[in-house]
């Protein structure tokens, strides 16, 4: 089972401050403080300036352009490269998938409800968006993992805001956010990330 987090920026305190809570109260993890979950300034500059385009709509060369400032920024400050990709909006672009992999990302997510198996194409991993609004795509992607022949799979979960009070149709209360985690955990899900899962499939 992999859960993917998208916030929405704006909100980017409040949701730290709550993972900051539920960090604390786990056993498993080492406490972290407020500071060390704050995002860099120039991080939190740089979303403000970038357009989130979708791929689809713009040329190649402003996609180029987009990942290649966040690439120039995550090394400025240290932060290794990704190998992970979000679609802007959702939506499959495959008229950039292959550049993409130019920027060494590995494998993408759009939006679709179905598990992956290891078998699709890297670069079209359908996802579950969950919200106030379609929260029963929880429940339909836990479904389809109980019922799944094919070992291993996952479902992709994708979370935009936590909150994200800017923008109500794809807002997440905090309080149903971890309500999910929960049921996760209790539940005996494994929860890794996009990359991992990839590496388990690759066998790397």
């Amino acid at each position: 089972m992999l859960v993917f987090v998208d916030f929405g920026h704006s909100d980017y305190p409040k949701v730290t401050q709550n993972l900051l809570h539920e960090n604390q109260k786990s056993s498993h993890n080492q406490a972290l403080k407020p500071t060390e979950l704050q995002p860099p300034r120039s991080i939190r500059v740089i979303i403000d300036c970038l357009n989130h385009v979708s791929l689809i709509r713009e040329s190649e060369t402003v996609g180029r352009s987009e990942v290649s400032e966040l690439n120039q920024l995550f090394a400025a400050e240290g932060i290794p490269q990704p190998v992970s990709f979000a679609y802007p909006g959702g939506p499959y672009a495959g008229n950039a998938a292959e550049w993409l992999k130019e920027y060494g990302l590995q494998c993408a997510r759009t939006t679709g409800k179905e598990l992956w198996d290891g078998k699709s194409d890297p670069m079209n991993i359908a996802s579950w968006s969950v919200n106030a609004n379609e929260e029963e795509n929880f429940q339909l992607a836990l479904s389809s993992l109980s019922t799944a022949e094919n070992e291993p799979c996952a479902a992709v979960l994708t979370y935009h805001g936590v909150p994200d009070t800017a923008h109500p149709w794809c807002n997440t209360p905090p309080e149903m956010f971890k309500r999910h985690m929960d049921v996760l955990r209790d539940g005996g899900f494994r929860v890794i990330s996009m990359k991992d899962f990839h590496r388990l499939i690759a066998g790397t």
